[in-house]
């Protein structure tokens, strides 16, 4: 019999603390200023994207990954990162660049007209970010943006919360517990959701590629994890917009 066996209840605290530091392993503790950009959409002739420069502590540095205290340390640097206000990011693609500037909470909207327009023969394309800090020091990034098919016949436009996933939103306290505490695969995905939106994605000849947006009423904050739950449970991928800025 092993010397020690972790009760359940102590299992799942790990869990929930190692889920709530996830969205800080990604700069290994280093910390400083981020630049993450929300999936774009447009057309070939203009596109969209949002995104946050942020700044976050590198306190866990020293720290090895993986342990109860570098997990500590990780949720004490995502609830002390911050947005930087007023910092130009600059959006590249297709030869063109559109200059922008962070509002108060750090957030940013790139509106670029593309001339010469986007190449007809892939939906997804890749910009690339730049910040420059104010010591003249530049942080780079990239962004996916969607552009739908030239003869695309509809978009489709959905809800997430207790359309494609189950929330809860009539009870609150149980909406934040899955919104922040569950991790993506533990997610629950309606039966019957990812065959009928792949069937709508590819409409009746299988070729038709139409775009799928999703709109949410949860925050920012767990954008990452509605990613992962997507590609999880094979529901077609799109921009999701409308998500809210809890603080």
């Amino acid at each position: 019999m092993p010397r020690h066996v972790p009760s359940p209840l102590r299992k799942t605290a790990r869990r929930l603390l190692h889920l709530l530091a996830k969205p800080m392993k990604s700069d290994r503790g280093r910390g400083g200023v981020v630049v993450h950009a929300y999936r774009g959409y447009g057309s070939a002739k203009e596109v969209f994207v949002m995104g946050r420069v942020f700044r976050q502590p590198s306190l866990g540095l020293p720290l090895r990954e993986g342990t109860l205290l570098r997990d500590v340390i990780d949720i004490m640097r995502r609830l002390f990162r911050w947005g930087v206000k007023h910092v130009e990011v600059t959006l590249y693609l297709n030869g063109r660049q559109k200059t922008v500037t962070t509002d108060r909470d750090g957030y940013f909207d790139v509106h670029l007209i593309t001339q010469p327009q986007l190449p007809t023969d892939r939906s997804w394309h890749r910009g690339e970010l730049s910040v420059t800090m104010p010591s003249q020091r530049t942080v780079s990034s990239t962004a996916e943006i969607y552009v739908p098919p030239a003869a695309v016949d509809l978009a489709v436009i959905s809800d997430i919360d207790d359309t494609v996933m189950y929330t809860g939103v009539a009870n609150k306290l149980k909406m934040m517990y899955r919104l922040f505490f569950k991790k993506a695969y533990q997610r629950t995905a309606f039966p019957g959701v990812a065959a009928f939106y792949q069937a709508l994605f590819a409409g009746p000849d299988g070729q038709r590629w139409r775009p799928m947006l999703y709109v949410s009423r949860g925050p920012w904050s767990i954008y990452e994890v509605l990613e992962e739950f997507f590609q999880r449970n094979g529901i077609p991928v799109g921009p999701i917009l409308f998500l809210r800025e809890w603080g």
